[in-house]
């Protein structure tokens, strides 16, 4: 009896625990490569996160910056005191000393929430379904370690036999409901990093000026470098739903097209633009009492 239940139970831990944790060690070597191509930002930037961070009560984290034509920043480690800050060129380009500031602010939120932390530990059913869709499927298009496909790029799923293809219908209808369920978390996640951000600045208005500015730039191309960042970016960088998997295969190609689109929409990390404008100027009323 305690064999028939404990065999079931041990295959289910090491499904739950190792394929986490290989993700984990993939994104990591993935972020390791990406953060190879990072350089010191100016000395103003490191002022400006001290500066904020003693205002969030805080340690200032590191802070690097990465030279690309997308104008975004993003926080990378799952404790405090590993965490980094990363600005692109185009931020500092972009946006005025205090935009910036509130970008910056965002990001320190996130920080303090452990917000890094916390999705990784929200996304593990979609990491597991995701990588039990990889393993059951051959995907003959995409190669091991790609991270992203465009979505106009075709792809060639196959199963191996029976039961294969039974697991696998499993692990896609998992990763449907997964994706579903976890991405409200992630958006509330961004509307709390906003409001930290106004709390640590007391500009909500800037803010949501430095979100309308980044919004409307739009960079010539997809940064491939950037594209693992997207789901804690201070915007999405890109709409795949493949940013948490490191490159693992999911069964989004396999998808009529109209419900495709509509389960990019609805599995968003990120609350559309004009809503998070929206409650940061009604913020912006509520502590000065004034319109934007």
């Amino acid at each position: 009896m305690w064999l028939s239940m404990g065999v079931p139970i041990f295959i289910t831990l090491t499904i739950f625990i190792g394929l986490p944790l290989l993700n984990r060690w993939l994104r990591g070597l993935l972020i390791q490569r990406f953060e190879s191509g990072t350089h010191d930002p100016p000395a103003d930037i490191h002022q400006r996160v001290t500066m904020l961070s003693k205002s969030a009560n805080m340690p200032p984290p590191s802070v690097a910056v990465v030279d690309s034509e997308v104008a975004t920043a993003f926080t990378t480690g799952l404790r405090p005191n590993e965490a980094q800050i990363t600005v692109t060129s185009a931020l500092i380009d972009t946006l005025s000393k205090s935009e910036l500031n509130g970008v910056l602010a965002h990001e320190l939120s996130h920080i303090k929430n452990r917000d890094v932390t916390i999705m990784t530990a929200v996304m593990i059913p979609i990491v597991v379904a995701a990588g039990l869709w990889t393993v059951m499927t051959n995907d003959t298009s995409h190669q091991p370690g790609q991270a992203y496909r465009h979505k106009n790029q075709n792809s060639s799923h196959t199963f191996d036999g029976l039961i294969s293809g039974i697991f696998g219908l499993l692990a896609g209808m998992f990763w449907v409901l997964a994706c579903l369920c976890t991405a409200p978390f992630a958006r509330y996640r961004e509307f709390a990093a906003d409001r930290g951000a106004a709390v640590i600045t007391g500009e909500p208005a800037t803010i949501a000026a430095a979100l309308e500015t980044i919004d409307s730039r739009s960079p010539p191309t997809v940064d491939m470098r950037l594209v693992d960042m997207s789901p804690m970016a201070i915007l999405p960088i890109t709409d795949t739903t493949d940013v948490w998997t490191a490159g693992w295969d999911t069964p989004s190609d396999w998808l009529p097209e109209t419900f495709r689109d509509q389960l990019s929409i609805y599995s968003r990390t990120h609350p559309e633009t004009k809503e998070r404008l929206r409650r940061l100027r009604e913020l912006e009323k509520t502590l000065h009492g004034t319109d934007t």
